[in-house]
């Protein structure tokens, strides 16, 4: 009813499934040795992933975090609902070190976790790295002709192509300069996605692969101005030939490369326990890990995004967003769902709602907080070089100490690992970040009253849903059957007698305020005289309850 089509991207850490008290359905913990764990655990998901596939922008994407146990089964749900051709990728993420061992009666360590990516329509488009492609590091060849005489002349595809042998030219590599080519080795996707590949592939291989030395000048090829192309037979002992390009003149200062799909966080998921400056042993997802996630999910260029994260938990989510719109200024929302009774703990209130309080406002941390600043496998041949290392590392410590951004950093060994560890300042605060917290508890109306009492109910606690719909959250009048609520730029009210005693009344406070205007009625009849005064008054006008229980029925129906 508030955000049908209306989020950017949605993160979600959903239970894993384990058998180790991570996963309640139907108000039961499942056990691993349950023989319906799996079909409990996708019939969980699936109607989650439904209603999340409508709430997503055309343009939208979702991530999810997930292990081995149910990452098969949930590729082939989410093929399902969101369809295979919007399935993008799946993240590999390292989490945990190898020597970093959980538990022992395990045949292998889990060393890493992944994160499915799917997108709700192809007008989503994805992110790429931008590198630098100013530098000429690479342009340091020149090919002289010795003898401008080719040994033989060729046609072909419409070009002149002069052929020379070994002893009529010469390649010089020097130090590089705008004027000096680049070589490429003609392999891998250059054979087929590559004029110049294409090219080699189609008229020199097939004759001169086995014929070393041959120097091949192309005319009109080329976008570096050259009016040429050099290729080069493979030389012996190798299969692939090359080719040399000048830079190109149409060249971008920044070139696009594909992310790769693998990310290495282990370090960051070793020290979460002390992000946000609360506890949650059923696990946090790091801030690098999430900014991360909403880079890949395009919200660098969306200023005004929303998040959804409807397995909150300790509330990463919102805290990364935050951390976002301080890195790339932005207007971000974030919208945490999450069920308050889990496991020993009630988790809104002891852990998001304190957490988000703590990153608005500044926090201290609860105990020392401790990052690993370097740290070395002792290999057999490192451990002959143990002193050495030890005086680097102490050269270290001392340089992190003087720094001033630790009180303490010490040298700790775990296993074969020589860690240097930085402890932070056991009560460090920061300044909090800009932003506002909004927190509605959700309950339920009795649906065994007379059905006009049900719809007063609703349209009488209705109020918490439409400023969420509207974002406008600041009462301004609070009347006898009636409430509004205004910004600097709208305004709504909400009216739930079921008489329109006081409608005139409303109808008039909102004249008065000269901002956009909506009225949310609930009445048997509006659609007489009182509503034609609120069309002549510029009032948009909206019936209560009757959209929220279409879309109710919507979501009942998409769960039979």
């Amino acid at each position: 009813y508030t955000h049908y089509k209306g989020v950017d991207l949605i993160y979600i850490d959903p239970p894993y499934n384990m058998g180790s008290k991570d996963f309640v359905y139907n108000d039961t913990y499942v056990d691993k040795l349950d023989s319906y764990k799996h079909s409990k655990w996708l019939s969980f998901m699936e109607r989650r992933l439904k209603l999340a596939r409508r709430l997503l922008k055309d343009d939208g994407c979702i991530f999810i975090s997930i292990n081995e146990e149910e990452m098969a089964q949930l590729k082939l749900l989410c093929d399902q609902i969101f369809g295979e051709k919007n399935y993008l990728t799946m993240f590999t993420v390292k989490v945990r070190h190898e020597d970093r061992i959980l538990t022992g009666d395990k045949d292998f360590q889990e060393v890493v976790e992944y994160l499915l990516m799917y997108r709700k329509t192809d007008a989503f488009q994805t992110v790429k790295i931008k590198k630098d492609n100013t530098s000429i590091d690479e342009y340091v060849y020149e090919v002289n002709l010795l003898d401008d005489t080719p040994a033989e002349i060729a046609e072909w595809d419409n070009k002149t192509v002069k052929i020379y042998k070994e002893h009529q030219y010469e390649i010089k590599k020097l130090e590089p300069a705008n004027h000096l080519l680049k070589r490429y080795n003609i392999r891998g996707t250059l054979r087929k996605s590559n004029t110049s590949g294409r090219f080699y592939v189609k008229h020199i291989e097939p004759e001169y692969k086995d014929k070393p030395g041959y120097l091949f000048k192309v005319e009109n090829m080329g976008d570096d101005g050259l009016g040429y192309r050099y290729f080069l037979s493979p030389p012996k002992g190798r299969v692939n030939g090359d080719y040399f390009q000048g830079i190109p003149k149409n060249r971008s200062d920044i070139r696009e490369v594909p992310y790769p799909n693998y990310m290495d966080f282990e370090k960051d998921f070793n020290a979460v326990g002390y992000e946000g400056g609360v506890d949650f042993k059923n696990g946090k997802k790091p801030i690098n890990f999430l900014l991360k996630v909403f880079e890949l999910g395009g919200l660098v260029e969306k200023e005004n995004a929303v998040v959804l994260d409807f397995f909150g938990g300790s509330g990463s989510t919102a805290h990364a967003l935050m951390e976002f719109n301080e890195i790339y200024p932005g207007n971000r929302q974030a919208i945490l769902c999450q069920k308050n009774q889990e496991v020993k703990i009630n988790v809104v209130d002891e852990v998001t709602l304190p957490r988000m309080n703590n990153i608005l406002n500044g926090y201290t941390v609860s105990r020392k907080e401790q990052t690993i600043l370097a740290e070395e496998k002792l290999t057999v041949s490192k451990l002959k070089k143990a002193p050495k290392l030890l005086e680097m590392l102490e050269e270290k410590k001392e340089e992190y100490v003087l720094t001033g951004q630790y009180d303490e950093v010490k040298i700790e060994m775990e296993g074969q690992l020589l860690k240097l560890v930085g402890i932070r300042k056991k009560s460090e605060k920061f300044a909090g970040y800009y932003g506002n917290l909004r927190y509605f508890e959700i309950d339920f109306v009795n649906s065994e009253k007379n059905p006009d009492q049900v719809k007063k109910e609703l349209a009488e606690n209705s109020t918490g849903l439409i400023s969420l719909k509207e974002e406008i959250f600041d009462l301004v009048k609070d009347g006898e059957d009636f409430q509004i609520f205004a910004d600097d730029e709208k305004a709504f009210a909400v009216y739930f007698d079921l008489f329109g005693l006081h409608l005139d009344e409303m109808r008039e406070s909102l004249e008065m305020m000269n901002v956009e205007k909506t009225a949310y009625i609930f009445a048997p009849d509006p659609f007489g005289e009182d509503l034609e005064q609120f069309r002549q008054s510029r009032i948009d006008v909206e019936l209560i309850p009757d959209g929220m229980i279409e879309k109710f029925q919507e979501v009942k129906k998409l769960n039979d």
